[in-house]
C-alpha cells in the first residue's frame, strides 16, 4: 500500500480527534438533559420530628421530682408494728419511691437510664407542665429550698441507717435534695426539717395519685394537691376529655 503523505496523515488525525471531541461534548450535553451528571444521590432516612405534647407550656424547665424512702422508712414500711404495710395511710401497695417528670422533661443519659430502671416498679409518673409548676410552688412554700442542699454533696448519707428519706428536685441539670434523718428535730438549726419533709412528701404522693387517675381513666383531673395535713383544698374531680 502506498503511504500517505505526511500532510494528509495529519489531516486524518485531526479530523478523528475533532469527531471524538464532538462525541464527548454531545455525550455531556445528553447526560445533562437526562440528569446523569453524577452518581444518583442515596435516599436518606426521614428526619424524626418530635411529637408535640399537649401538656407542654413554652419556656417551662425540665423537671424531675423524686421521693425515695431510705433505711428508716423502708424498715417502717416493710416491717410495720401493726403488721399491715402501708405508707402514711395510703391504701394500696406501699410505695418506696416516687418519680414525677413534666411534659417538658428532657433527661440526661443518666436520668433516662434511671427512669427506665424504675418503670417496671411503677414508680414513674408524668404530669403536665402546669401541674408540675403548681407542685414546685407548693414545695417552695412549704420550705423545701430553705433546707435543701446540692444532691452530690449529701448523696453519701443516703445509705446511712439514720436516714429517713430524701426528696430531690432536678431542674435543667441542677439537683437539690432535702434529706430527713433521725435526730434532726432535736437541734435548733434542723428542727423544722422533719415537718417540712412530711408535708413535701405528702404533696408528691397526692400528685402521683392524680397522675395515675389521669393515665388509667383517660380523664382530666381538676383541683390541687394539699401541702399540709388538714389543708382545705379544692376537691379532686375527674371529667372525661
Amino acid at each position: 500500500m502506498r503511504a500517505l503523505p505526511l500532510a494528509a496523515l495529519a489531516l486524518v488525525l485531526a479530523a478523528t480527534a475533532c469527531q471524538g471531541t464532538a462525541r464527548g461534548r454531545r455525550s455531556l450535553r445528553e447526560d445533562a438533559v437526562r440528569g446523569d451528571t453524577g452518581p444518583e444521590p442515596q435516599p436518606t432516612a426521614p428526619r424524626e420530628v418530635p411529637r408535640s405534647d399537649p401538656g407542654c407550656v413554652a419556656g417551662t424547665s425540665s423537671f424531675r421530682v423524686i421521693w425515695e424512702a431510705l433505711a428508716v422508712e423502708r424498715q417502717q414500711v416493710l416491717m410495720p408494728r401493726s403488721g399491715r404495710p402501708g405508707v402514711q395511710g395510703i391504701a394500696s401497695t406501699p410505695d418506696l419511691e416516687v418519680v414525677i417528670i413534666n411534659s417538658s422533661f428532657r433527661g440526661s443519659p443518666e436520668q433516662v437510664k434511671d427512669n427506665r430502671a424504675r418503670r417496671p416498679h411503677g414508680g414513674l409518673s408524668k404530669v403536665t407542665d402546669q401541674d408540675m409548676m403548681d407542685l414546685i410552688n407548693s414545695l417552695q412554700k412549704a420550705g423545701f429550698y430553705e433546707y435543701a442542699k446540692p444532691t452530690n454533696a449529701i448523696s453519701g448519707l443516703f445509705e446511712s441507717e439514720r436516714s429517713r428519706g430524701r426528696i430531690t428536685i432536678e431542674r435543667d441539670g441542677e439537683s437539690q435534695t432535702l434529706l430527713s434523718q433521725r435526730g434532726l428535730g432535736l437541734a435548733e438549726e434542723t428542727r423544722e426539717i422533719p415537718a417540712i419533709y412530711s408535708e413535701v412528701k405528702r404533696a408528691i404522693q397526692v400528685m402521683r395519685n392524680r397522675s395515675r387517675m389521669l393515665e388509667v381513666n383517660v380523664a382530666r383531673v381538676t383541683g390541687h394537691a394539699p401541702t399540709k395535713a388538714g389543708d382545705t383544698t379544692e376537691p379532686l374531680t375527674a371529667g372525661m376529655k
